[in-house]
């Protein structure tokens, strides 16, 4: 929380603002506070969500109600006189000047003497250092958006209002801006408002949500609940509604057979498709049903993509859309029982029982009762009939994984396999080491799962031809260290990759061999939430020896002591994820645990140590670790003045990277990787 309000007054605090187009009520009555980190605001469009944007930062006039900034009234303030109290702006559509490099428009605005230079804007997004001789017309929509955000940080504000920072991004860009946030929020010295209509950014951002409906702010709400409740997010915001959730169009069968065979012609809904989020992004990123893939599914190579799509079809859209950003090839599949369901799919239901001997028949109509048998036997023969499949994302619940898991592992032998699903692997009765399993059992777990089940499958499959010159590291990351690899990948650019792997003993076994195949240089511990979880009876199936099976592999271990100061829990009570922070007894165990952990393992270490706050849950795991971190020859322990998010410290990880010798080839192991599992306790 910035000093501007810390114990004081809110950040940001609207009290019955109502605002006017003539005779059009845009604002009415709207109370609002931000009291510290980031608030997002999420609406349908015409809800008056960019009007609020202008009148805070005085570009519309308040017919009334009162607009404070820490404390300070902004009605009737210029909007030079409000940037210069400290309120930075990210509007929507960027307003970029075209003539203008990426240079020219950062030094314009810089000021000296802050916390953010310009050197710290190329830090933070390397892509505009590439591009920083560009006029503003030359640039991607992502690279304008990193423009536009680096363009107010320079500002150094107290206060950053961002207008829907994420429309028309890629995805990949879209995960960059996330991260951003986050990290802004952590870091503390910014407190952001948040303008959003996609519900994964706005809840990923912030843990608090406001909905505005009709120029009010009709609900706060915590962000965990938006976003595993569907009924929550269609209620309010009228999203969650896809082609296939309409009645489908559908053609008689060719032959005249009725009763349980499958429909053999579908045609897609033809109404418009919804603004894309996290929850649509099937509608919009996967090949509609006309362009249909014949029987003898010619031509089709790279990441078969299966789920049901009735079910898991917004989680699939999303794993899809991640995959090609990411330059793979993806074929979907649908692998829904249900008959006369249109699902937007490459290979649809009906086709993809083509495959079964029997047909539809031999699906629905087979002696065996359960249509999950036959589905399993037409999947075994289409990825059998497919040529080049180079992995399989298979998002599934307990009854798919049973029936279908163990064709998959028999029809790809070798090839990765990342699956999804309630089951875990010793109960799918298979074995091989190309099975990674990502264990959820409710949305919001499923949700996470599934994104990473999309990045480890993109990091494994990523062409070598792509990493001529990189060199891999080994990313070690519990649940709370996404943002710091995601921060940390940003500061390495081009020049390294990361191999994403889990703290579980799967994940810690998989990075072992990518270490000792040379597929990855190092190993960068980011996150010691696995710690406190084993300790006290968390969320992460951790592996107890993960510290002295990687030290053991030779390569050089590297940690930024960070994040195990919280339990991460299921919250029985709204089906999801939820975290506490640690007494001082905690995580005090937590520190000496690590240290411990640390101090007895072989190998070259080094340990990177951020400041943190006093009297905070993080002080005294640093206090308590370096009480019992043992200085012997190759330990290394290494002070950072900020905290793990920080240029700071990120420059600390990149010269220890730079100073670890190389691997030799940068040619990629197929070594399975993924982030990490879900597992109830």
């Amino acid at each position: 929380m910035s000093e501007l309000h810390k114990g004081s007054a809110p950040a940001l605090e609207i009290k019955g603002l109502n605002v006017y187009y003539g005779a059009s009520h845009a604002l009415q009555g709207v109370d609002l506070g931000l009291h510290g980190g980031v608030l997002s605001v999420v609406g349908r469009n015409g809800m008056g969500k960019t009007t609020l944007c202008k009148a805070i930062m005085g570009l519309e006039p308040a017919s009334s109600g009162t607009i404070s900034f820490g404390g300070q009234l902004l009605n009737g303030k210029t909007p030079a006189e409000i940037a210069r109290l400290g309120v930075g702006y990210v509007p929507q559509g960027r307003r970029l000047w075209r003539s203008l490099t990426v240079d020219e428009h950062l030094r314009l605005v810089a000021q000296p003497g802050g916390n953010w230079s310009v050197e710290r804007i190329y830090d933070s997004f390397p892509r505009l250092a590439e591009r920083k001789t560009n006029g503003g017309a030359q640039l991607s929509g992502g690279e304008q958006q990193m423009l536009a955000i680096g363009r107010a940080l320079l500002l150094n504000p107290r206060l950053l209002v961002m207008d829907e920072p994420t429309e028309g991004l890629a995805p990949v860009i879209v995960s960059h801006v996330e991260d951003m946030l986050i990290r802004l929020a952590a870091e503390g010295d910014i407190d952001v408002l948040v303008i959003e209509q996609n519900i994964g950014v706005a809840t990923s951002v912030a843990e608090t949500v406001a909905v505005m409906v009709n120029g009010r702010v009709s609900r706060i709400v915590k962000s965990r609940e938006l976003a595993a409740d569907r009924d929550l997010q269609q209620r309010l915001l009228g999203v969650g509604q896809h082609a296939h959730d309409e009645e489908p169009d559908v053609a008689p069968n060719e032959d005249g057979s009725e009763g349980g065979a499958l429909v053999q012609h579908y045609r897609a809904a033809s109404h418009a498709l919804p603004q894309l989020t996290r929850w649509s992004a099937i509608d919009s990123m996967v090949t509609p049903l006309g362009k249909a893939i014949s029987a003898d599914a010619e031509n089709v190579s790279g990441v078969m993509v299966l789920a049901a799509m009735d079910r898991a079809g917004a989680q699939a859209g999303t794993v899809a859309a991640s995959l090609r950003a990411a330059g793979q090839k993806v074929t979907t599949v649908d692998i829904s029982a249900r008959s006369g369901l249109a699902a937007l799919a490459d290979i649809p239901a009906h086709q993809l029982a083509a495959f079964h001997p029997r047909g539809a028949a031999g699906i629905h109509d087979g002696g065996d009762g359960d249509p999950r048998i036959g589905i399993a036997e037409a999947l075994r023969r289409l990825l059998q009939a497919t040529p080049q499949v180079g992995g399989v994302v298979a998002l599934l619940d307990l009854g798919e994984a049973l029936t279908m898991v163990p064709a998959l592992v028999s029809a790809l032998p070798g090839t990765p396999i990342a699956l999804v699903s309630e089951a875990r692997a010793s109960e799918l009765g298979v074995q091989g080491d190309t099975l990674v399993t990502l264990t959820a059992h409710d949305e919001v777990a499923r949700g996470q799962a599934a994104c990473a089940a999309a990045a480890a499958m993109a990091e494994l499959l990523a062409p070598a031809t792509m990493d001529s010159g990189a060199r891999h590291l080994a990313l070690i990351s519990g649940l709370g260290g996404d943002a710091l690899g995601g921060a940390l990948a940003a500061q390495l650019g081009k020049g390294h990759r990361l191999l994403r792997y889990a703290p579980t003993r799967g994940g810690t076994a998989a990075a072992a061999r990518a270490l000792t195949s040379g597929a990855a240089q190092a190993v960068l511990d980011l996150d010691q939430s696995d710690f406190a979880d084993r300790l006290f009876s968390g969320l992460i199936d951790a592996d107890p020896t993960r510290v002295s099976t990687l030290c053991g592999a030779g390569r050089p271990y590297i940690a930024v002591l960070n994040g195990g100061e919280r339990v991460h829990l299921r919250d029985k009570e709204r089906q999801g994820l939820s975290q506490r922070s640690l007494d001082r007894a905690e995580a005090e165990a937590v520190g000496r645990s690590y240290a411990e952990a640390l101090t007895g393992a072989a190998g070259e270490i080094t340990v990177i140590v951020p400041t943190a706050r006093r009297d905070t849950a993080a002080a005294w795991l640093t206090e308590a670790f370096l009480g019992a971190f043992g200085d012997s020859e190759g330990r290394t322990l290494l002070r950072s003045p900020a905290g793990p998010l920080a240029a700071e410290t990120l420059q600390q990880v990149r010269r220890c990277l730079d100073a670890a010798p190389p691997v030799g080839s940068a040619r990629k192991a197929r070594v399975p990787g993924g982030a990490y599992a879900v597992n109830a306790r």
